[in-house]
């Protein structure tokens, strides 16, 4: 049986808001971000977890990326969805996650890694 991880690790993977029209809404998707911190949250998976990110173009997860950054004034970990149906797609998608601030921490991944899901 799976451990659960102790509530100091809570990863939140927050939606993606959309107009009507389909386009990413930054000032919702901000106030959603502050909503988790506000909460507790420890760190984002980022368009990712929630079936959206075949929906973002690069320059969206770049975006989006800058502003969970932003928001969570770099403090904890960030992780971002890069996933695409081409290598050289995924490729993009990951450097526009670089480019918008999120990083790999040696420091926030010993922590997730020394848990078991």
């Amino acid at each position: 049986m799976a451990r659960r991880l102790p509530p100091k690790i809570r990863i939140s993977a927050p939606v993606t808001p959309f107009s009507e029209k389909g386009e990413f809404l930054p000032d919702s998707y901000a106030e959603i971000i502050r909503w988790n911190l506000k909460h507790g949250t420890r760190g984002f998976l980022v368009a990712a977890d929630n079936g959206e990110h075949w929906a973002l173009s690069t320059k969206e997860i770049r975006q989006i990326a800058e502003i969970t950054m932003r928001e969570s004034k770099g403090r904890l970990p960030v992780y971002v969805g890069a996933w695409a149906i081409t290598e050289r797609e995924a490729i993009e998608r990951a450097a526009a996650a670089a480019e918008g601030g999120a990083y790999r921490s040696e420091e926030h991944t010993s922590e997730l890694q020394s848990h078991s899901f």
